[in-house]
Formats: structure tokens, sequence, C-alpha cells
């Protein structure tokens, strides 16, 4: 079903168990992407805890809409240049979520739904489509958690590396959904405090001021030198020296596409016709993935009317060699794509020719028992 806006695209009925299929797969070989959990390395760490979230959020999304108790609409799909659910989902699991205690006391409890549902299906031989809604919703707000989803914007926990007689070293993780694109984002971010100031990991004022800045500039995703300079600029004392942001999509998979030949772009039509001629499974699936580095390479001392001592600033890298690198404010780039292993092993070639950003990705393949193998970069 084509939607005026793809931005805002739903599916035919019978698709969206695919969807929601299809969205668990791609989770789960993710997560087989991180299988050494001894590994000594705070982001390998980390992106199981994000994907972990992900994953529980699709299953609050398959619970919401499978069973009938969002009655108004169809799940909203981003059908453009991304293949997720549209971030207004996002928000409104978050809608949920504030208005949890609520709604569950206007509903009757688990077991009296139970009871009634029998008695019904007794006297009238089938099940009551009310009843089954009011029970599918009770569980779902029942199940929603806040340190289980993954939100608009989710913070992760706070790390204290090491201390001189200056500043203390963090690392501080976040994951946003982003309202433009339609795609979920995983920050990791290193970086300086003063140490005339509280330490962060008593979650103070200090910590609080610190989130709020997160938050506000974080929740969304501009170039990764403008977030730097926007979290430098905000709190005096607190100095980014590495922000990496990882971009999870867009995604492509053949039935998603079959309706939106009419809006597509090249990159859609391109995937769209190989997935569409082969035809191995109805949910294999190519899923780019980026990530950007920013990082400090010095500070310096900025003096103004209202700050006559002067500011210390972060000078950050951004690679004018890399035309990318250079067009996103960025010291690195890099990319990646999970993709079918017939499909690297029949089209890699041509494809690294029709579509540019193909070449430069390290290949990461799948097969039908979730096994993973990387080739190139």
């Amino acid at each position: 079903m084509v939607s005026d806006n793809p931005n805002f695209g739903t599916l035919s009925e019978d698709k969206y168990a695919k969807y929601f299929n299809l969205l668990s797969n791609i989770f789960h070989l993710l997560l087989a992407c991180y299988p050494d959990e001894t590994v000594e390395s705070y982001e390998a760490g980390l992106m199981p805890v994000y994907l972990g979230k992900l994953l529980f959020t699709v299953e609050m999304l398959r619970l919401k809409y499978t069973y009938g108790f969002s009655q108004t609409r169809s799940l909203w799909i981003d059908l453009t240049d991304s293949g997720f659910p549209n971030a207004q989902e996002i928000n409104n699991i978050m809608q949920d979520l504030l208005g949890r205690k609520e709604r569950l006391r206007l509903l009757p409890a688990k077991s009296i739904l139970k009871q009634t549902l029998l008695d019904y299906m007794l006297k009238h031989y089938e099940e009551s489509p009310e009843l089954l809604r009011q029970l599918s919703e009770r569980e779902y707000l029942s199940m929603l958690s806040e340190e289980k989803l993954f939100l608009s914007f989710t913070p992760g926990e706070i790390i204290r590396k090491q201390e001189t007689k200056e500043q203390r070293s963090y690392v501080f993780s976040w994951a946003c959904f982003d309202f433009q694109s339609n795609r979920p984002y995983i920050h990791l971010m290193t970086f300086d405090q003063d140490v005339s100031k509280q330490p962060l990991e008593e979650r103070g004022i200090t910590y609080q001021e610190f989130l709020d800045v997160v938050r506000a500039e974080g929740s969304r995703t501009p170039d990764v030198a403008i977030l730097a300079f926007a979290i430098d600029d905000a709190v005096e004392s607190i100095h980014p020296k590495i922000i990496k942001r990882l971009c999870i999509g867009p995604l492509y998979a053949g039935f998603l596409m079959e309706d939106q030949w009419k809006v597509e772009d090249e990159k859609q039509k391109v995937f769209r016709e190989i997935l569409c001629r082969y035809k191995r499974s109805e949910n294999d699936f190519v899923l780019f993935m980026s990530d950007e580095i920013i990082f400090s390479k010095a500070q310096q001392v900025t003096r103004g009317i209202l700050s006559p001592l002067g500011k210390v600033r972060e000078v950050f890298a951004i690679t004018e060699t890399d035309p990318e690198c250079f067009s996103r404010r960025a010291s690195l780039i890099n990319h990646n794509v999970l993709l079918p292993h017939w499909l690297l092993q029949n089209e890699g070639s041509s494809l690294s020719q029709t579509v540019s950003e193909f070449e430069k990705c390290r290949k990461i393949t799948y097969d039908d028992r979730r096994r993973i193998e990387i080739h190139g970069i």
C-alpha cells in the first residue's frame, strides 16, 4: 500500500508479520557480530546493550500493532531511505510509557479479562475481539520499561577511566532515534572533566547539567563536528575528545519495495531488482551502516567580552583531503553493509560499479543459518 507520504508509509496487513520478523532477524544478526563478551572493549560491550533495546522495542511495536488495540491505523514505516519505523512511532511509545499507570488503572485486571474471555467463548463459541484487544493492551503496557526501550533519547552508563591533577577522563554512550532520517544512532564519547567540578559519577548537579546538554544536542544528528562543538561550548568544564556515531540504515528488503517503485531512488531500484530477480528468500535484506568519528587534535583558549580570562576549547580535526569527511565535517568515516552471502557472490562486482557506497564498505555476510562472515576492508 503506497502512502501519499512514504515517510509515513504503510504495508498491506499480510506484510506486517514479515516486517516484524525481518527487524527481529536483523537485530539478532547484528548481535551475532559481537559474540565475545570477554573482549575488553567498551564498544564491544556497548553494542549488544543497545541492539537488545532495539530488539525489545520492535517486540513492543509488534504487540501494539498485531493484536488490535491500536485500532486507528497501521504502523508507520519510512519507505524512503530508511526502512525502519517512522520516529513518530518511537515517540508514541514514550507517550504510552508516560500514560501507562493511568491506563492500566482503567483496564480490568488480567485475571478478570481472562475469565470473562473464557465465559464469552463458552457462550458464543468464538473469541471476543474487544476482550482480546483489552488483554493485549494490558500485556503491552505491563511490559513497557524505559530501561529496556530504545527511545528518542536513550542514555547509557558513564564510566570514569582515570584522573590527573587537572582532569578526570570519562566514557559515555547514548542512543537516539532521529526524527529526520528515521534511523537509530548509537554514540560513544570520550571526554575530560575539570577536577574542580563535582565528579559526574556522583550523579549530582553537574551530571544533570551534562546530561541535559547531551540530551538537547544528541537527540538529533547534525554533522558530528557540530555535535562536538555544541557539547564543548555548552558546558565549560566538559572537553569532548572523541565522538563516534554509528548509524544503522538504510535497510532494503524485497517486499518493502514491491509497492514503492514510483518513489524509489537509484539505490532502492538496484536492490529491488536484484532481490526480486533472485527471490532466494523473502527474508533477504541489505542493511547499510556507517560510523562517523570526530576527534580533538588540540586545545586553545578563546577570550571575549564575557570571558576575559578565556575559555578552553577543543580544536577538532576535520579531514579536508577526504571529500566525504570534509562535506560531513568528520575526522574519519567507515562504511559497512550486511547482506546475504549469495548476493555478494553473485552481484558483488556489479554492485561496486552501480552503487558507489558499496565499493568502500566492509562486507558482512550472513547465510541461512545466521552465520556471520566478514569480507574485505
